[in-house]
């Protein structure tokens, strides 16, 4: 297979109906909590559920999850490993070693579960070891490590004895790039191509086994053939990738989630009140002088549908080591990072405060009831940090 392009998948992404066959609710949560779940769950005619979420989880006094820092791996000065780039591809193994690719140097960076620096692999370039544009990697057992590498159009794959190359069928993405492994092993990687996205399914060995079309909502963006222009504050496509066999999506700037399977059938639908918040005075003129740029300089048309007038809601998505979906909030700069905990089931549990500032071009990994992300020290340099998750129940 040497490439993807939209007439080649084919959609099956089913469409959610607005009439409701049945409403029940549940007692109770995966989390513990004897509390009556306070929300009810639909089920329409296609079979998807729609489950709506009350203002309030189930959490009580005292059991709430705590993210307990860990670790910070990262410095502002000097030359050595410790100081990064940009990273948007980064990962842990069972062992708690933490893989991190910068983005300028082009070299995977290895440590040790005490920040210790163990091994860097890689260098510029196009030939066996070298990397140009790497968009995302995943660790799977004794350390075997997938990375993908957009312009190169391949996936590099490092073992403790061996080092293979297979190629990628597709050269785009979407930031930030989203995948990983399904409990038999084959390797999910998510591509952008023009008419949406697509999710290959890759072999252990390398080979391509299919793909399949996933749904992508059309967004009020400035275009120029296949490439959208992003507006400050603008909506956002938000993807996380769920290891047990599904993606969940949203649009940053609504409180909805939805729950994809791998054959690109929605199943379900998750809401949570929300209030819109108005976008400050100062973040609208940002968002009308890049307008006017857009359509002086790059000759586009933005029209007034594009210019977002709220905040948005949502910042990022991530499905924990126990299937748990952590949704980033976008707050206020001056506010914390906050994050909304779901069940498999779409429940909502609580909200956490998180002790970092959170990247939407990546989202946190988890591994082993640790959390790991990239954040920023007081001089605004790229850091590593793990924290421990406490309070949470199979």
């Amino acid at each position: 297979m040497t490439g993807i392009t939209g007439s080649d998948i084919r959609s099956r992404a089913a469409s959610l109906m607005a009439a409701a066959t049945l409403l029940v609710s549940f007692a109770g949560c995966a989390d513990g909590s004897d509390d009556a779940w306070d929300g009810t769950i639909t089920t329409l005619p296609s079979g998807a559920r729609l489950v709506q979420n009350p203002a309030t989880g189930v959490w009580r006094s005292g059991e709430a999850w705590r993210v307990e820092e860990e670790l910070r791996i990262g410095s502002s000065v000097g030359d050595g490993p410790d100081v990064f780039s940009v990273v948007f591809a980064l990962d842990s193994d069972d062992a708690g070693n933490i893989y991190a690719f910068d983005t300028m140097s082009r070299e995977l960076r290895v440590f040790g579960h005490d920040g210790t620096h163990l091994r860097s692999y890689g260098r510029q370039g196009g030939g066996p070891g070298e990397f140009e544009a790497v968009i995302g990697l995943r660790v799977r057992e004794a350390g075997e490590t997938w990375i993908v590498d957009m312009q190169n159009a391949r996936y590099t794959v490092l073992r403790a004895d061996s080092v293979a190359v297979h190629p990628r069928p597709a050269g785009m993405y979407r930031p930030p790039w989203i995948g990983g492994f399904t409990a038999d092993g084959v390797f999910h990687d998510v591509a952008a191509i023009r008419d949406g996205e697509v999710l290959i399914r890759v072999a252990p060995d390398g080979t391509v086994q299919d793909s399949v079309w996933l749904p992508f909502p059309d967004l009020p963006q400035p275009r120029r053939g296949s490439i959208t222009f992003d507006l400050p504050f603008g909506p956002q496509h938000l993807r996380a990738f769920d290891p047990t066999g599904a993606v969940w999506t949203a649009t940053s700037h609504e409180y909805r989630l939805h729950r994809v399977t791998l054959a690109g059938d929605t199943i379900l639908t998750v809401t949570h009140p929300q209030t819109p918040r108005p976008l400050a005075p100062e973040a609208r003129d940002s968002v009308t002088r890049y307008a006017r740029m857009l359509e002086n300089e790059v000759r586009l048309t933005v029209s007034s549908d594009m210019i977002p007038r709220e905040a948005p809601v949502l910042q990022w998505l991530a499905v924990d080591d126990r299937g748990y979906l952590w949704v980033g909030l976008a707050g206020a700069e001056d506010e914390p990072t906050q994050a909304d905990i779901y069940d498999g089931d779409g429940r909502y549990l609580g909200r956490l405060v998180l002790p970092f500032t959170s990247m939407q071009a990546l989202p946190p990994r988890f591994r082993n009831g640790r959390l790991y992300t990239m954040t920023e020290d007081a001089l605004g340099s790229p850091v590593i940090m793990r924290a421990r998750i406490d309070g949470r129940r199979d």
